[in-house]
């Protein structure tokens, strides 16, 4: 797995991949406080999650760690409930600026995990990891921003529809958010290890 435009495409479909809508849920409790003027502060969120996923890939390809998957499915979702009961407790207020983004990193970690087994049987060498993972990070960052856009533009129609609904905003996404978190963590406990 080489720098390539294939690769690219790799990291913007798997972002995209209705299979990995638990990253889609993820961006959505993270970006549910911020509104259209707070976008600088969600690009670099979204980057700090990139940044996390790429720490995770690479040392997953290069066979420095290697995780339990179902350990993995299950940690997903409890970073998506952990972001919108944040979000939930701090409601009309913003996140914490300097305190989110080494929490995020985390997240992307653990989000990153969930693709590492896979990214692993696609390197061979070395430079092809550092390649592939800089093709592929590219394409997974062109997506989350492309989402991120959209998911904006939508909060900006929202928060126009009047105050009661720019206030209560956060609270539904976060809400959306937590639900589907929450129905993961009951699919994905890993119980059955101890039968």
């Amino acid at each position: 797995m080489a720098f390539s435009f294939e690769n690219i495409l790799l990291g913007f479909r798997h972002i995209l991949d209705w299979n990995a809508y638990d990253h889609l849920v993820f961006l959505l409790a993270l970006c549910a406080p911020y509104d259209g003027k707070d976008w600088k502060r969600v690009a670099w969120l979204v980057t700090a999650f990139t940044l996390g996923h790429s720490l995770t890939l690479a040392l997953a390809g290069l066979d420095v760690l290697r995780f339990s998957s179902n350990w993995i499915e299950f940690l997903i979702p409890c970073t998506i409930a952990f972001t919108s009961v944040h979000n939930l407790v701090r409601h009309n207020r913003k996140p914490l600026p300097r305190a989110i983004y080494p929490v995020v990193i985390v997240f992307g970690c653990v989000h990153g995990m969930g693709f590492s087994s896979y990214f692993r049987m696609m390197s061979h060498s070395t430079s092809e990891l550092l390649g592939g993972l800089l093709a592929f990070n590219l394409g997974i960052e062109i997506g989350q921003v492309l989402l991120v856009a959209v998911l904006l533009v939508l909060v900006g129609w929202i928060d126009g529809l009047g105050q009661r609904a720019k206030t209560y905003r956060p609270v539904v996404l976060s809400l959306v958010a937590l639900g589907i978190a929450v129905f993961l963590i009951k699919e994905n406990f890993p119980y059955t290890s101890y039968q």
